[in-house]
Order: C-alpha cells, then structure tokens, then sequence
C-alpha cells in the first residue's frame, strides 16, 4: 500500500482565568507531521500509535509546549482525508502524550499545572505528578498555605523540581515583572516571620528528593536545622546561605555525604551576616560536582572578605590580619567563580582607553581584576548600575529570574557585564 505523509492538525484551545471565562478561548495550531498509512474518516488505532510514538520522540521548548496546552476542545483530523472535523475528541491521544506535554509546559509559577487540573478528568488524570512540578510561592500566608497542601498530598505527589520562595508581598500576579516590595517596620510580624520560616524549612524537607533548581528569596539565618541532610538532585540554587544544613560546616566536621552532591552552580548573595570563608573552605564537601560559583554584593572595600577570593585562586593574603581561616585549597580549573561588587567605589580605577566599571582601585580589587586577565577560573563582574542598586538592595532574587533560568536563559551566569580581560591567556 502507498504510504505518504500525512499532517495532523491539532487545534487547540483552553478557556483563560475564572475571571474571563467568558471571554473567547485562546487558540494555537500545532502541525505534526509523521509517516503512515491513508487513514479513513475515523482514524485507526495503528495511525495513532505511529502519531503519538512521533510526539513522544520530539523535542519543544516550554514555550511551545504551555501555547500547546491552550487545549479544550482538541481535534485531530486528517487534512487530506477531511472536509470537515469530526467531533471534538481527546480520546486519540493517550495519557503519555499529556503527560510529556506537560513535562515541558509546566515550568512557570504553578498556573499551567493548575490550569490543567481544571481541563478534563483524562487530562488532569495524566497530569497530576506534574501539578506541583514548578511552583512560585509569594509571601507569608502563602508559604505557610504550600506547606500544609504539601502535608496532605501523598508523596508520589510531591514532585516539585522547580521552586521559588520568596516572603515579600509582590505587586503582579504571579510577581515575574518586577523585584518584590520590601515591608516596612509596620508591617513585620517576627512571629510570623518565624512561622513561615519554618514552613519554608518544612516545603524544602517535603521536596528535597525532587528539587532542581531552587531560588530563595528570603534569608536562611532564620532556617530551623532540617530533617534532611541531602538534595541529591539540585543542580542551581541562588540563596544568601546554606539553608539549614550549614551547621556542621560551622564546626568543622564532615558529613558522610555531600548535601549538595550535583549541585553545579550556585549564586550567593554576601548579606552583612554572611561570610564566604565557610562556604569556601568546605565546598569540596558541600556541592562536589560545582561549575560556577557566583558571590554577588560584595563589599569592595572590605579587604578582609575579599582577600578569601584571593585564596581560594591560589594567590598568598597571610599578611592581611584577619580572625578567620583562610581556604587551604584552590578552587579547581573546572569551576568558574563570578564576582559583582554591591557598590560603586568613590576612586574607580580607569585609563583614558577603557570604559567605566566601577571597580575600586585598592590593593584587593586590583589583585581580582589582575586574575580576571590572567587566570580562566575567575570572572569579575562590574558593579551594579545606581537603577540596579535601587532594588537588589532588598532582595535575593526574583521570580522572573528563576522562570527565565528554569527556560533556559543565562541570567546571572551571562559574561555579558564582564570586566573586559587585558592579554587573556588561560592559565
């Protein structure tokens, strides 16, 4: 029999939020094309196999995959074979196409998850472990809200591999435009504080098995000491600390295994309370497998915290007078470590030729941007901008960063604001 390739075309359509349900349906065209048979007005079983194995062997972009989900009703016809549509069905496609679908378009704060639990019992049936696959939480009440959802959702549920947290009211729905608010002395609630502190230690307990990328924006000082003692997933996390593992770095002693053993890149923000002697010393024992290390904030003209940068590339600071141990080992030619300076320095170190950085000239900063030029492990950043400086003095992170890292963006990790290297020669 002549085979031929014949076009699906699916189109789809999904009603927008409870508010607008009357508003018309979104709708997109997917054309997946594949090879079979001639079908007949009513698609055999063999054509839908052929159909779904072709989806399940491509690749999309969560973009692609949350506009596919615009679904309700879905129809599947031939255009070759058809007029007309038969009627709505989504019963040629099996539960392993939602399910893939999914996967990929569930990568936003939560809303396609929940979205799709409204569609159809079939759909929400296929989905459900990918309900809670990424999740933005905002603010006290909803954190203290995630936990107790998470308590009563069995544990093959709790599949959460993206997540942001942040404890600050945000001004959009799903606070992705713009850096949460910071409260004012009024509004603070310490025991509230303390209550969603520990239900954030709680959620982090409740998904640490799932967890891959993780961003807290809330300060981890405040972290009760958690139950678990690894996430064996995580691969990102932007944060000010080690969240509720960090004690037995403090003392010196060494777990049985790392908490972090596939954790590849890690953005730091040096808060006023927050060292990086500890973390650099024993990073080796804490993420093993790191590639990037990101300090962000850093105060340039405090020499006795940067000096530590200095040490742990391999350059001598004994004479520097300071309390704390210095790294003993040298960050290995793997990892790249970033550094971005919080302000900008009064005296700026420029020549006629070269473009403002706002890099201080003092003894420390000039020996880091000598290593940016000479050695490959070191990336130094420039300084914040003043419209920069506005918000990231109070926050960590934002929800719009951690969705454009969760896509695939670059973001913090970017070279794009790099201190230009004089005479690069890797080392």
């Amino acid at each position: 029999m002549t085979r031929f390739r014949q076009s699906c075309l699916c189109e789809l359509a999904i009603p927008g939020p409870a508010k607008d349900a009357g508003a018309s349906l979104v709708q997109h065209n997917l054309l997946l094309t594949t090879t079979t048979t001639p079908v007949s007005a009513k698609p055999p079983s063999s054509n839908i196999t052929h159909i779904s194995k072709a989806f399940l062997t491509q690749k999309f972009t969560p973009a692609a995959m949350r506009k596919l989900l615009q679904l309700t009703p879905m129809r599947i016809y031939s255009k070759r074979s058809h007029n007309t549509s038969p009627r709505p069905s989504t019963t040629f496609l099996p539960p392993e196409i939602w399910y893939k679908i999914a996967s990929y378009a569930c990568t936003d704060g939560g809303a396609t998850g929940l979205s799709l639990s409204r569609v159809s019992k079939l759909i929400r049936a296929s989905t459900v472990a990918l309900k809670l696959q990424s999740v933005s939480i905002h603010g006290h009440g909803q954190v203290i809200a995630f936990h107790k959802l998470l308590l009563r959702t069995p544990s093959s549920l709790r599949r959460t591999r993206f997540l942001y947290i942040s404890f600050g009211p945000t001004s959009v729905v799903v606070g992705i435009h713009t850096p949460d608010r910071m409260m004012s002395p009024v509004e603070i609630d310490h025991q509230e504080i303390q209550q969603a502190s520990d239900a954030c230690g709680g959620i982090l307990e409740e998904v640490s098995e799932s967890l891959e990328i993780l961003y807290l924006n809330v300060p981890v000082a405040h972290f009760r000491p958690l139950s678990v003692d690894s996430f064996p997933k995580l691969v990102e996390m932007t944060s000010d600390g080690l969240a509720g593992l960090a004690e037995s770095f403090e003392t010196g002693d060494e777990p049985h295994r790392p908490p972090c053993p596939r954790l590849r890149r890690w953005h730091l923000m040096c808060e006023s309370g927050t060292h990086p002697t500890t973390l650099l010393i024993y990073l080796h024992n804490i993420a093993p497998a790191i590639t990037h290390l990101r300090f962000s904030r850093i105060q340039q003209e405090m020499a006795n915290n940067n000096h530590h940068f200095l040490a742990a590339l391999g350059v001598p600071a004994d004479w520097l007078d300071d309390g704390w141990d210095l790294p003993t080992r040298e960050l290995p030619s793997s990892v790249r470590l970033y550094l971005k300076p919080f302000e900008k320095a009064n005296w700026i170190y420029t020549h006629p030729s070269e473009s403002y950085d706002g890099i201080a000239n003092n003894s420390c900063m000039a020996a880091l941007r000598h290593l940016n030029d000479v050695d490959s492990r070191m990336v130094l950043l420039k300084a914040y901008t003043n419209t920069e400086e506005i918000w990231v003095r109070y926050g960590i992170c934002t929800a719009r960063q951690w969705e454009k890292r969760v896509n695939g963006s670059d973001e913090c990790w970017s070279v794009s604001d790099r201190v230009p290297p004089k005479d690069f020669h890797p080392r």
